[in-house]
């Protein structure tokens, strides 16, 4: 009895140092894959910091040497779509002030129709109509703001925009965003 007994101490302690040994090494092997994940982004070529309703990052060009401010802002909202974009969706709104400025809205899970306008309303003002652009890489996450530069003018002056965008097979879903401070 008394080995039967000895044989099953052995046998599971055994298997638990096994599995110790297995969890370090997953553990180890992550870390690793992880590391140099945010190759290109590194301290040396980007500047980051927050301001209430968004992220401002000045990004160095490695071959030119030439800055641009990027300001990122995330919707309120988040909208539950039908699969496979289920899970949550908002609408990120990104600013490049660099040789040319650009207005971008890119949809975290979804597509936008590009084929449309989109509206947006500058605090309680009218809203106006945009038409945007695709991406040179025809991806359907994200449009450009034709005319940046009325957009930028007028969202100077606001606290707050709501956006309406035309997504793919889920209607024209309204997104807030904070925009005072920029």
């Amino acid at each position: 009895m008394k080995t039967i007994s000895t044989f099953f101490k052995v046998f599971f302690y055994g298997l638990a140092s096994v599995i110790a040994i297995f969890v370090l090494i997953t553990l180890f092997a992550t870390f690793k894959a992880c590391e140099g994940s945010n190759e290109g982004y590194s301290a040396n070529n980007q500047e980051g910091y927050s301001v209430y309703g968004w992220q401002i990052d000045t990004i160095i060009d490695p071959m030119t040497s030439k800055k641009t401010v990027q300001h990122k802002s995330v919707s309120k909202e988040q909208y539950e779509f039908q699969f496979p974009y289920n899970g949550g969706s908002k609408l990120i709104l990104l600013i490049k002030e660099g040789l040319k400025k650009q207005v971008i809205f890119q949809i975290t899970k979804g597509q936008i129709l590009t084929n449309t306008k989109i509206m947006v309303r500058f605090n309680d003002a009218q809203p106006i109509s945009y038409s945007v652009n695709e991406a040179v890489d025809y991806s359907s996450d994200i449009v450009f703001v034709s005319y940046a530069n009325d957009f930028l003018s007028r969202i100077k002056k606001a606290d707050s925009i709501k956006v309406q965008v035309n997504v793919f097979e889920e209607g024209s879903p309204v997104y807030t965003f904070y925009t005072s401070n920029y």
